[in-house]
């Protein structure tokens, strides 16, 4: 009893000094102006903090106290990352409120950017194309057979995505399989937003049709190998983006209309495909707890292994998709944690957890420490260098899409988040996105003058 008053009491103390730091840098308690770190903040108490206490409680063993102070850690590093980056960049919060305030400006090239979205979207018709035609069965499709059981939607799950990739030598595999990754988790993303963006904003049929034609081909991806993340993905997303487009004028309708799109998805998945309970309840709780328990719960087996079952990586993480890129053989921890933890689970399993995961893995509590300080550094730095440019349409779109790509810090490792999730590459498909539309507009211009 003593021990876990004095926990308890511990983790009361480093949530207050998280909090305070979180308040003075970014204004956390500002509800109605989110910033990305703020978001990352609220999501990572909701999904790790608040419920590693419940999972302290119900295991045993010494290696829960290394969970404990890795988690304490955590929610005070991250926000000394963030106040390192603010003093390094000079940056007060009033230039958040600033940004969020501003009218949406214009760039000289937009004319182009009509151009450059339909040639990207035609090539994406192609690989799409391509993925249905390498995909065994489309298992959304297959959903609405009365024959198909949850054992059976499993593995069409496996086969229409994970078993593309070539790594696990699958019949079906295929090299496009980075490309149709890319496309879930990337270009769909950006592409609703930006399309959605210019049709608010110019209020043609041209960009209506564009976005229309858009929001079709992106969502049938995202529901089609029946993952529940891709598509409440690309509504969170979108919410976010209004929410900026809008200067924070949201109607309260169009909040709970994007909020009941981005769960009823997941809650029928969950509810009619994968139980045969098919209640409601029991598919609502079931939510909950992925939102809340197993979170804590997975990244907790990460600190029960390492050291533990298993010596420290010391960096394998972290050099993985390099590995990857180049063939080389590498240790897949979240398949190696997958099959720990439930020796039956099929080969392709893997078990991700929240960022600090992977750095326990490598490293330990030393990684944890100092890899929370970096991640809240870069979090921060997304954020001043959003805020600081201007705001178009293009630069909202990476602004929501950041918003997201934070989330997945509570379940994803940050290589994860940076390469697979495109934290880091889809700064580069926007800067694509932007030369094409250049060069667009610059040909259009030299006709007109010609």
């Amino acid at each position: 009893m003593y021990v876990n008053i004095l926990v308890f009491a511990e983790g009361a103390i480093a949530l207050a000094i998280g909090c305070l730091l979180m308040q003075k840098e970014v204004k956390l308690f500002s509800i109605s102006r989110p910033t990305i770190p703020a978001v990352f903040f609220f999501t990572f108490l909701v999904m790790s903090y608040f419920p590693s206490f419940a999972v302290w409680h119900n295991m045993d063993g010494a290696v829960i106290t290394n969970y404990i102070l890795g988690l304490f850690g955590t929610v005070i590093c991250v926000p000394i990352g963030i106040c390192l980056a603010n003093r390094a960049l000079a940056y007060r919060h009033e230039e958040s409120d600033k940004y969020l305030f501003k009218r949406v400006e214009s760039e000289g090239w937009e004319d182009g950017m009509y151009g450059a979205h339909a040639i990207i979207i035609l090539g994406v018709l192609f690989v799409l194309g391509d993925y249905c035609a390498k995909t065994p069965e489309i298992p959304i499709f297959e959903a609405f057979m009365k024959t198909a059981t949850p054992d059976s939607l499993k593995l069409a799950r496996e086969e229409s995505f994970k078993l593309l990739d070539p790594r696990w030598g699958g019949p079906n595999s295929t090299p496009l399989f980075i490309i149709f990754l890319f496309l879930r988790t990337i270009v769909f993303p950006l592409l609703l937003m930006t399309t959605l963006g210019y049709a608010l904003k110019t209020k043609t049929t041209s960009w209506r049709i564009i976005c229309g034609i858009t929001w079709v081909l992106g969502i049938f991806y995202a529901v089609s190998s029946l993952a529940r993340a891709p598509v409440s993905a690309l509504f969170m997303r979108a919410a976010f983006f209004i929410y900026f487009f809008k200067c924070g004028k949201i109607r309260k309708k169009v909040v709970l209309t994007f909020a009941a799109f981005t769960l009823i998805f997941p809650l029928y998945v969950t509810t009619y495909l994968n139980s045969t309970s098919r209640n409601i309840l029991d598919g609502l709780y079931a939510i909950f707890l992925r939102l809340t328990y197993s979170p804590a719960l997975d990244l907790y087996h990460y600190f029960d292994v390492f050291p533990k079952h298993h010596g420290y990586l010391y960096g394998q993480t972290l050099i993985r998709p390099f590995c990857q890129l180049f063939g080389i053989p590498c240790f897949y921890v979240e398949n190696f944690m997958s099959r720990h933890i439930s020796p039956a689970n099929i080969v392709t399993a893997h078990t991700n957890a929240a960022f600090p995961s992977n750095l326990n893995a490598d490293f330990g509590l030393f990684g944890v420490i100092i890899g929370a300080i970096i991640v809240g550094a870069m979090i921060q730095y997304v954020q001043i260098t959003i805020v600081r440019a201007p705001k178009t349409i293009l630069n909202m779109a990476l602004y929501a899409f950041m918003v997201y790509a934070v989330w997945v810090l509570n379940f994803g490792s940050i290589n994860s988040v940076l390469l697979a999730n495109g934290g880091l590459l889809v700064w580069v498909f926007a800067s694509l996105l932007r030369k094409l539309a250049i060069v667009l507009s610059t040909g259009f211009r030299g006709k007109n003058d010609a």
